[in-house]
């Protein structure tokens, strides 16, 4: 019983590849974010808005340039 118990153990600790793929996104958000500038608090309103941190920049930020 204790071998079947560990590998359902395992397998349910592995992330589905729908949360690697949020990680991921995640992660490149803040990324760009921290690379933009912003802050804890623009990040979450730009996360609430719906927009990518690039077009919060444009937006909001007057020395923004886009390459």
């Amino acid at each position: 019983m204790g071998i079947i118990w560990e590998l359902i153990k395992l397998l349910g600790e592995t992330p589905s590849p729908k949360d690697k793929e949020k990680e991921r996104k995640e992660k490149e958000f803040n990324e760009l974010a921290d690379y933009l500038g912003m802050t804890e608090d623009e990040k979450e309103d730009c996360k609430l808005s719906g927009i990518t941190p690039e077009e919060w920049a444009e937006e909001n930020d007057p020395d923004y340039e886009d390459d």
